[in-house]
């Protein structure tokens, strides 16, 4: 049997998705996050505890913009989740994303497995 369930987030131009099936949860990012939406991901982190995975994967294919507040959130979800004995990926970043992870030190986070004790 599966479990669904699906909901998300908003605000000017960013979204955030959740949804949860099988012991999985996937968090969509899209539009642009920056230090105005940071705050959307707070409520984030402990909906994907409450919703008990084993697996956590952020998708990012359609985040279009983010700024260094943005990657220092998704580190601390990551590290987060990543405590509490959850396996956390990301994947689908694009240039302008990816440009931005590397120039904040944290280009080793777009890789599907990062130890906790590689976070700076």
């Amino acid at each position: 049997m599966t479990l669904e369930h699906t909901s998300g987030y908003a605000v000017d131009d960013f979204s955030v998705s959740l949804s949860a099936g099988e012991g999985v949860v996937r968090v969509g990012l899209a539009g642009d996050l920056d230090y105005s939406s940071t705050h959307l991901l707070d409520p984030v982190a402990a909906a994907v505890l409450l919703l008990g995975p084993l697996v956590v994967q952020i998708d990012v294919r359609r985040l279009r913009f983010c700024d260094i507040a943005g990657v220092r959130q998704i580190v601390d979800l990551h590290r987060s989740w990543h405590e509490h004995g959850l396996s956390v990926s990301m994947h689908g970043a694009r240039p302008p994303v990816r440009q931005v992870f590397n120039l904040a030190g944290q280009s080793d986070l777009l890789q599907p497995h990062r130890r906790t004790a590689d976070w700076k």
